[in-house]
């Protein structure tokens, strides 16, 4: 991940039993996905899975029918700014 993420973030994984692999800032997420699909690489197959968060057509449909009526109900319907970088 990029060395921006949150430190909480990076908690998280590692209390998962995650490996945390930090990239280069500049490079941002395309830095990170290739580091991803590096260390994929040196996995070998069968051996690592990569979740293709930027690929699967399911990632933004439950964000739509979950993540964003979660946002509403809890801003009593006032969200007052929406960021979307996808």
């Amino acid at each position: 991940m990029p060395e921006t993420m949150s430190i909480e973030r990076r908690m998280m994984l590692l209390s998962l039993g995650c490996e945390v692999v930090l990239t280069p800032k500049e490079t941002a997420v395309p830095g990170a996905l290739a580091k991803a699909h590096e260390i994929l690489d040196e996995l070998g197959p069968g051996n690592g899975y990569m979740l293709q968060q930027f690929e699967n057509e399911a990632n933004p449909k439950v964000h739509r029918e979950t993540t964003g009526p979660e946002i509403w109900r809890d801003t009593d319907g006032s969200v007052g700014k929406y960021a979307n970088y996808y």
